[in-house]
């Protein structure tokens, strides 16, 4: 949905199924790169750092990590 700029739509899905995989790193990245969309560059870097938390090496997450501190600086 959110490939498809069905962003709200992609929120919604991304909240319930928060509510039971929270701990799925994809999960926390797809927020990450949705509050980016959204320039909520805060909470795009505690999605990214949550996603990390979980999966260290995940190298797209660190990546878009660097992206977003590029906002924050």
């Amino acid at each position: 949905m959110y490939e498809n700029k069905l962003y709200k739509s992609a929120r919604e899905y991304m909240e319930k199924s928060q509510e039971v995989f929270y701990n799925d790193p994809e999960l926390q990245f797809m927020f990450a790169k949705y509050y980016l969309n959204d320039r909520n560059y805060s909470d795009a870097k505690s999605h990214i750092e949550e996603c990390l938390n979980i999966l260290p090496e995940y190298f797209p997450a660190i990546e878009l990590k660097k992206q977003i501190s590029k906002y924050l600086a």
